[in-house]
């Protein structure tokens, strides 16, 4: 991270919420812009997970660059599990060519949105409020632990086998979401919500890789 980074103060707003199209691409109508509009994104920095402010990194990023092992930190700033937070790791790597598109609600995939990434993660959702969706373990591609989804320049990490289920187009029901705001040569960081419907936990987190 750049010491310019390291040294931002947490700020007080500048989050936009999602579009309802931009929703319902992430297989909740709800969730997606709960992630957007919910907690503040968090810096790179080992050890440390303070939240910062500004989208960066994202315009030139080749996704396929996130691919590695990560220690991923969560911290909880909204549900009950306010003021908690827990650590793990995070696998990502690149997804199949032909399993890269978003199922679409008329039959087909989507062609503004793919999932450039899939993984595994061995994190605790629940212990900072979370939704625990299935195994965030599974490494079957289809139903991944972790799903990595792009839409344009938005990144988001669906996280729970049974939410990235490809035989199952979701439009409502639980959810556990990352939405990715920052990356660098550390890692990423951004904003997280869960809940059933609607949001019940939200924080922010940071990704540090640690092997690419």
């Amino acid at each position: 991270m750049a010491a310019g980074t390291r040294g931002r103060r947490r700020s007080r707003q500048g989050r936009r919420c999602a579009t309802v199209d931009a929703a319902c691409f992430f297989g909740c109508c709800l969730c997606l812009a709960t992630v957007a509009c919910g907690a503040r994104s968090a810096q790179v920095v080992l050890g440390v997970c303070a939240p910062v402010e500004e989208v960066s990194g994202l315009s030139e990023l080749q996704v396929e660059q996130l691919a590695g092992e990560y220690e991923l930190t969560l911290e909880a700033t909204a549900g009950e599990a306010a003021g908690r937070s827990t650590s793990g790791r995070l696998w990502l790597y690149p997804n199949e060519p032909d399993m890269r598109g978003i199922p679409a609600a008329g039959g087909g995939v989507r062609a503004d949105a793919s999932a450039p990434l899939l993984g595994a993660t061995d994190i605790d959702v629940e212990a900072v409020g979370g939704v625990r969706l299935g195994d965030a373990m599974s490494r079957d591609p289809l139903s991944p632990g972790v799903l990595l989804l792009q839409q344009g320049e938005q990144l988001y990490v669906r996280v729970g086998a049974e939410a990235n289920r490809r035989d199952l187009l979701r439009f409502d029901g639980g959810y556990f979401a990352l939405r990715v705001r920052e990356v660098d040569e550390n890692g990423f960081a951004g904003s997280w919500s869960s809940g059933l419907m609607a949001a019940s936990a939200e924080g922010h987190f940071c990704a540090v890789l640690l092997a690419p």
